[in-house]
């Protein structure tokens, strides 16, 4: 092989992996998250008891509230609305 090609053919390969990371989903974070207390609706994930449990070595307690996608709390790149919906999502009501 031509070694000149050699730098060319490695930034390329690097390019590749550097995408295929970047494109990986994040796991979800372990967590204590009791499906029974949230509902799911239209706009969201609705917590209306109270409810504690633990998000990623987080404590959490919710009340009266709306989980929606990208609100804002997150663990690890992972949306709390989306290990709701990965752990809940076929518990509708």
């Amino acid at each position: 092989m031509n070694l000149c090609k050699m730098p060319a053919i490695l930034f390329l390969l690097s390019l590749s992996a550097t995408n295929v990371v970047a494109q990986a989903p994040h796991s979800t974070p372990a967590n204590t998250i009791d499906c029974t207390a949230f509902k799911k609706q239209q706009n969201g994930w609705f917590v209306e008891a109270l409810t504690t449990f633990n998000f990623d070595g987080m404590n959490m307690r919710l009340s009266n509230q709306l989980i929606q996608p990208h609100s804002g709390i997150e663990m690890n790149g992972v949306d709390l609305y989306d290990a709701i919906e990965r752990k809940c999502g076929g518990n509708r009501s």
